[in-house]
């Protein structure tokens, strides 16, 4: 009876049911991994993404060690030209010795050293561990899946072992090629690690080198200049010199420290300048005499076209430099200004232009007042104004033209507007670093194009990078257009060295896209 009964109950269910030992034996697993395809496609779609950048970095990698290869073959080649250059200069160096004071012009200069290149880290690249850290989740998500499914219809077997093996296996094998690659990019950038550090010892004695190099071809330079005229070497001959030095004059000044109160009688002309030249290697230090009324060591008053070059103005009681009474087209190249008690230079109601030059560490660096009926009052082109210990630039109804400088570390405004009744147009410059705000402009009317600001990276100021109020929300837009907030990468900025990084984006801008030279260049 009890055989007749099981007999009956099997007779009895329903044909379509998948889990009827009779009716469907063996489709059942297929059946339920049919169902629970779409969530595991979703999952293996996942790991060939992954997969994906895997093969993206891999790549990269390979890339990046090829280019390394080629950036040291290029060193092997500058170390060997450095060589050269070397045992060049001792033959050059000996010549130069044994030539007569009458073959001065005949002089050869030393040239200097290449430097190597610092070879590129390996990464890891953007989004890596991320990535990596996915996929080994990714192998725990689609594991435990399985096994959930397995669980839930047992004592079927959906995804048996051998199944699984072959969903896991690409992941188990895509995750150790990202922890082989990640002890890959380690090992590489210790390598360049060690390399960059050898690099740099090399390049450090090469950097003294090409000093000792810049001061020798100073000297070679002067020689050249001064070969046939009477070189200054003392203060008194300096301020008599001034006061007789006619138009076409130029004045050279020997090494040393001249304390001086220097006055002109006459003026240059546009075509022949008055033209004080001190020595090449910034060795002609002008500091302003005790008995000077304002404390500066030049004081010009209506005088035009006298041009400085290669000088340090150093220690000014006020400015170290002070142009007044309309003084026309005064010039400064490849000056210094330093340590002068209120501005490095002070421009009242005169024109003046200032090149390749370091305004440091006065008082205040720059102060400018316009010349009424006059569009412009100065030009700066490829000069340093930093850390001062009040504003960069105080242009006051001021205007002008700047260009590839950089203003940065100064205590107050980077650059201060006041009274803008003028043009002013700062293009390819870096106002960075300075206390109270980068670039401030004086709230008051909107004077039409007053103020052009391009290509310039205005960054890190406290607390604001700009200040202009006063003026439309559409003139504030306008002005800061074609501009940058980034933080520059200087070498050394607590020695004054403002030089641009290797290898940072706005060094890299001079020959890359955009092709932009940005801030001072020494």
């Amino acid at each position: 009876m009890a055989v007749l009964a099981g007999l009956l109950f099997i007779s009895c269910i329903e044909r379509s049911n998948p889990f009827d030992p009779i009716n469907a034996r063996g489709t059942v697993a297929a059946t339920v991994r049919a169902a629970n395809q779409a969530k595991l496609d979703a999952l293996s779609a996942q790991r060939a993404e992954l997969a994906a950048f895997l093969s993206e970095y891999l790549a990269g990698f390979s890339k990046a060690q090829g280019e390394n290869g080629v950036t040291s073959g290029i060193n092997a080649a500058v170390w060997a030209a450095n060589l050269q250059t070397e045992n060049s200069n001792i033959v050059i160096e000996a010549a130069n010795t044994a030539l007569p004071e009458s073959l001065y012009a005949q002089l050869q200069y030393k040239t200097a050293f290449g430097l190597l290149t610092e070879l590129a880290g390996y990464g890891p690249p953007p989004g890596f561990e991320e990535r990596r850290t996915r996929l080994k989740a990714l192998a725990s998500e689609v594991s435990g899946f399985m096994s959930e499914v397995n669980s839930r219809n047992a004592p079927v077997d959906v995804y048996p072992q051998s199944y699984r093996d072959s969903i896991i296996s690409p992941i188990a094998r895509d995750t150790l090629a990202f922890s082989r690659l990640s002890r890959s990019i380690d090992s590489g950038n210790a390598a360049v690690a060690d390399t960059n550090a050898a690099i740099r010892l090399y390049n450090s004695g090469r950097l003294a080198e090409k000093r000792n190099i810049e001061l020798y071809n100073a000297n070679m330079d002067f020689l050249r200049q001064s070969r046939g005229n009477k070189v200054i070497v003392s203060a008194d001959s300096l301020n008599a010199a001034t006061k007789v030095a006619m138009a076409g004059d130029t004045l050279f000044l020997g090494p040393g420290l001249y304390n001086v109160d220097l006055r002109f009688d006459n003026s240059g002309t546009l075509n022949e300048p008055i033209v004080v030249r001190g020595h090449p290697s910034k060795t002609t230090v002008l500091t302003a005499s005790t008995s000077v009324s304002g404390g500066s060591a030049v004081v010009l008053s209506s005088r035009s076209n006298i041009h400085f070059e290669d000088l340090v103005f150093r220690k000014g009681g006020t400015s170290g430099v002070k142009l007044i009474d309309f003084s026309r087209n005064i010039v400064f190249r490849r000056c210094m200004f330093d340590s002068s008690g209120t501005w490095g230079v002070e421009a009242i109601d005169s024109y003046f232009e200032m090149e390749n030059s370091l305004v440091i560490n006065n008082g205040g660096g720059i102060r400018a007042t316009g010349i009424q009926g006059e569009d412009a009052t100065f030009i700066l082109l490829n000069n340093l104004i930093a850390q001062n210990r009040g504003r960069g630039l105080e242009a006051l109804s001021a205007g002008g033209f700047i260009e590839n400088c950089t203003f940065s570390g100064n205590a107050g405004e980077g650059i201060y507007i006041r009274s803008p009744t003028q043009s002013l147009s700062i293009r390819n410059s870096i106002v960075s670093s300075n206390l109270i705000a980068g670039i401030w402009r004086e709230p008051t009317t909107w004077v039409p194009n007053s103020l052009t600001v391009q290509y310039t990276d205005v960054w890190g100021n406290d607390p604001v990078d700009w200040n202009l109020s006063g003026i439309t929300t559409e003139q504030v837009a306008e002005v800061m257009a074609t501009n940058y907030n980034f933080a520059p990468e200087f070498v050394d900025p607590a020695n004054f060295n403002y030089v641009l990084k290797p290898g940072s984006e706005l060094a890299d801008w001079e020959v890359n896209p955009p092709y932009l030279k940005i801030g001072y260049r020494p």
